[in-house]
């Protein structure tokens, strides 16, 4: 979870210090949106249909469910942040950072049992 925000703040701010050249807008880059927002609506909707069956899992089948979920979410923040270095704007970053955090709302870690 550190991981990606800690990327997202690099890829943000990197061109505001100089750290690397802010990129232009790349024609690929307009067809990718579509992959992206293909990528954003799979985490999503696997969230959803994860939680339902992480309550229902027995315990030792729960930690796999959520990585998975997790994961999920993962790749549309990293998948954002690429598409924002690559020149796309910060929505992109934006909406895959949201992404991410749906999914960690929905599927939290959970409490260890006494």
């Amino acid at each position: 979870m550190t991981g990606v925000f800690l990327f997202s703040a690099v890829v943000f701010l990197g061109p505001r210090f100089g750290l690397m050249p802010k990129q232009e807008l790349n024609p690929l880059v307009e067809q990718l949106r579509y992959a992206l927002w293909g990528a954003m609506a799979v985490a999503m909707v696997a969230a959803l249909v994860l939680r339902s069956r992480v309550e229902s899992a027995r315990p030792e089948q729960q930690g796999t469910l959520l990585i998975i979920g997790w994961a999920l979410g993962e790749m549309a923040a990293l998948f954002g942040g690429a598409m924002y270095m690559a020149g796309g704007g910060s929505t992109l970053l934006s909406l895959g950072l949201m992404t991410f955090v749906f999914t960690l709302v929905l599927l939290p870690i959970p409490r260890p049992r006494r």
